[in-house]
C-alpha cells in the first residue's frame, strides 16, 4: 500500500516520493530511462501547443541543418565545430550562401 505522499511514476508504475519543492508537479521518479520518457513527454506537449508549430522551421533554420548533415556526410563536422576564428564563420556564411543560391 502507497504511503502518504507517494505517487505512481507515469513510466515506470512504481510507487516514488515526489521531491517536496516539486511535489504538484512530479509525475516520474528518478529513474535514468523515466526522466528519459519525462523529457520526450515535455517536449512532445510543448511541440503540441499551436504557437510553437513552426518553431526553428524558417529557412535560415533549414538551411543550417542542411549545412550540418552536408558537413557530418563529409566528415568535416567536428572540424568544422571545433574552429572558432573568424574564418570558420565565413566559411559558413559562404556555404549558407552557395546552398541558398543553389535553391533559387
Amino acid at each position: 500500500m502507497a504511503k502518504t505522499g507517494q505517487r505512481k511514476c507515469l513510466c515506470c508504475m512504481d510507487l516514488f516520493d515526489p521531491d517536496p519543492r516539486n511535489i504538484n508537479r512530479q509525475r516520474y521518479c528518478s529513474n535514468a530511462d523515466c526522466q528519459i520518457a519525462s523529457k520526450a513527454a515535455s517536449q512532445a506537449a510543448w511541440l503540441a501547443k499551436p504557437q510553437n508549430s513552426d518553431y526553428f522551421r524558417d529557412p535560415v533554420h533549414v538551411t543550417r541543418v542542411q549545412v550540418e548533415a552536408k558537413l557530418k556526410a563529409e566528415g568535416e563536422y567536428e572540424v568544422f565545430r571545433q574552429r572558432q576564428d573568424a574564418d570558420f564563420i565565413s566559411d559558413f556564411d559562404r556555404e549558407i550562401k552557395r546552398i541558398e543560391s543553389k535553391k533559387i
